[in-house]
């Protein structure tokens, strides 16, 4: 497995109300996280019983974090935020609304949040992220193609 491949990032919308922005997001699939688990496994001297079960816990479907920044205090709070995963013909894959978080100072502009998604299914080598505002009525979708890991700043 080549963990270091670079993959085709896309974003196809990104609309976020003024004063805010999605700062980056990294995706890190399934091959990838768990070969990052065994590896500190590793370097923390862990049995094989404890790396085993570290690898085990991995997602299916890998992780995706986001990292959000703004000015104004509800734009980051990721408990108004939905996520969707979709096949590249639109098939929902994977749905998760946002968890409850506070906004800390700092980044940019002020104020920055993250959330992780820990996807449980398995995900094509092809597909979609959206993040949906459900309290500012915007969209954001990236594409992410050839299923490596990937960072887009934004």
């Amino acid at each position: 497995m080549n963990v270091s491949a670079t993959p085709t990032v896309r974003i196809i919308e990104q609309n976020l109300p003024s004063g805010g922005h999605i700062k980056s997001f990294v995706y890190t699939p399934y091959e990838k996280a768990c070969y990052d688990e065994a590896f500190q496994a590793d370097v923390e001297g862990e049995s094989q019983a404890v790396k085993a079960a570290r690898i085990s816990s991995v997602p299916k479907g890998g992780i995706v974090t986001i990292n959000f920044e703004t000015r104004k205090t509800n734009i980051v709070e990721t408990e108004s935020w939905v996520y969707v995963v979709t096949d590249d013909s639109g098939k929902e894959l994977y749905r998760r609304r946002g968890l409850p978080s506070i906004a800390s100072p700092g980044g940019r502009d002020g104020l920055y949040n993250f959330d992780a998604l820990l996807i449980p299914v398995k995900l094509p080598e092809s597909f979609r992220i959206n993040i949906i505002s459900r309290s500012q009525n915007a969209q954001n979708v990236y594409q992410i193609s050839n299923g490596r890991s990937a960072m887009a700043s934004l």
